[in-house]
């Protein structure tokens, strides 16, 4: 129920929930909310993730001095755990960023939902959210959007994306029950993909991926015998009197 968290805004911002009696699925939710909006742009928020001060400052300020459609920004996501205590730890920080390059986004989302402000028209005209997507429906519409207009980056993080896997937080961007969406989701835009997109995707993301991991495997050959030999240095460690008298005084004080 979103209604205390949008008690906490009725007296700063015009609120209007459109809410359904039972889960229509992420994609006819967004498409609801496009409709229902009545501005000449649209951004989307997750209940997980959040806006930075400027977020909504920054994206139409882009939008008015580029005299562009769609605008978006860098995003910080953030890989969470439950620290025991009721809070979270981040074990991982990445950034979703960087100029579009369109054809990686043929084979790989690259922008975040929250970090997009488009045209609701434009995304009416569109088709909005595809109803016959369970995931990658934010993607799907960012594609076609690409595919019309020019999408205008800024290059600041203004949001943050939060991924807690325990919360099932993010758990559409990985695992194996995403291949049949994303088989779906190649097939429609299938028509779109050429050969030089193909190419330049395997250029740029597939080749650059195999060289990194031929020079980590590289480097991981070149530490084993390092490994190794401090393996034998600790045994004869272990063997040594020295060793074992540094024990024994470590379990005396220890029963202390």
């Amino acid at each position: 129920d979103p209604s205390p968290v949008l008690a906490e805004f009725e007296n700063e911002l015009e609120i209007f929930l459109v809410n359904h009696p039972d889960s229509v699925g992420r994609s006819r939710a967004a498409q609801a909310g496009l409709e229902a909006a009545t501005g000449e742009l649209v951004n989307f928020l997750d209940d997980d993730d959040e806006f930075c001060p400027g977020h909504l400052h920054t994206l139409v300020g882009a939008i008015e001095a580029e005299g562009v459609r769609v605008a978006y920004s860098d995003v910080e996501c953030l890989t969470e755990q439950p620290d025991g205590s009721g809070g979270y730890r981040v074990v991982e920080r990445t950034v979703f960023g960087g100029d579009l390059d369109r054809s990686r986004l043929f084979f790989e989302s690259t922008l975040p939902i929250m970090a997009v402000l488009m045209d609701r028209k434009l995304a009416i005209e569109l088709g909005g959210f595809d109803p016959n997507l369970d995931y990658f429906e934010d993607w799907d519409l960012f594609l076609r959007l690409a595919h019309r207009t020019r999408l205008h980056h800024c290059a600041e993080v203004t949001a943050t994306y939060h991924v807690c896997p325990p919360l099932q937080q993010g758990k559409g961007t990985a695992g194996d029950h995403r291949w049949p969406h994303l088989a779906r989701f190649f097939d429609k835009h299938r028509e779109w993909v050429g050969g030089k997109d193909w190419a330049r995707f395997y250029q740029r993301h597939v080749e650059a991926t195999r060289l990194r991991l031929r020079q980590a495997e590289g480097r991981l050959s070149e530490l084993e015998p390092q490994l190794e030999n401090l393996k034998q240095h600790f045994s004869v460690i272990e063997k040594s009197r020295t060793w074992k008298v540094y024990q024994a005084v470590q379990r005396l004080l220890g029963r202390r």
